[in-house]
């Protein structure tokens, strides 16, 4: 695997990124890892962040992780989730937009309040760039956009942990039983919002859904 650290634009102010590419053959699927709030401590070097782009390149995909404006080395300040979702599709623009990356097989993916960002961000890059699939983890489900999640396109994956406050597994299914899209729903049990320890159950639910729905190109 190589990693390469780079800025790249959103509006007017430059974020800090990483990219992972895989070993094997040119173009790579990919996606896009968003990072939880940055008024909370959220960096692109978060674990679960981490473990969702391992997660992604041991099964041969591209993992970009950036940094919201304001956070590490990105320029600018905290926008209250405006700005950051337009940092989440500036990071997925230009993620399909390289050459090491196939543009018909991007995703997107976001933890916590990056996946509040990663679901806003879904309108913004449609019809350009719609990321082939979603996956939200520990969404905090009083954030969440009702109308955004069923205007989806791609493959759409929710998950969190039994234990989790932010995001309630009864909540959590309450919410899938009115989306009327499909939608893959998962609760792990055991873990709470942090997923401290249950790092290997996440990747086990996530890079499968990435791999299924960009490498095989299904979404069922």
């Amino acid at each position: 695997m190589r990693e390469q650290s780079l800025m790249l634009a959103a509006d007017d102010v430059e974020l800090e990124a990483v990219l992972h590419l895989p070993d094997g053959v040119l173009p790579f699927a990919g996606a896009v890892v968003c990072h939880p709030h940055p008024q909370y401590g959220g960096t692109m070097d978060n674990t679960v962040v981490l473990t969702l782009c391992r997660a992604l390149t041991e099964r041969g995909l591209a993992a970009l992780r950036f940094n919201f404006r304001g956070v590490g080395r990105s320029s600018g300040g905290f926008d209250n989730g405006g700005g950051e979702a337009r940092d989440a599709a500036a990071a997925l623009a230009y993620l399909a937009g390289i050459d090491s990356v196939d543009s018909e097989r991007v995703g997107l993916a976001g933890y916590s309040f990056g996946a509040v960002a990663a679901l806003a961000a879904t309108a913004q890059v449609r019809p350009t760039t719609p990321p082939k699939a979603l996956a939200l983890v520990s969404p905090p489900l009083q954030a969440l956009n009702r109308e955004s999640l069923a205007g989806v396109d791609g493959a759409l994956l929710l998950v969190a942990g039994d234990a989790d406050h932010i995001c309630p597994a009864e909540g959590l299914r309450a919410l899938v039983a009115t989306l009327t899209r499909p939608v893959e729903a998962e609760v792990v049990p055991g873990a709470d919002h942090f997923w401290i320890g249950y790092e290997t159950d996440l990747d086990a639910v996530a890079g499968p859904f990435f791999a299924r729905t960009l490498l095989s190109g299904g979404d069922e």
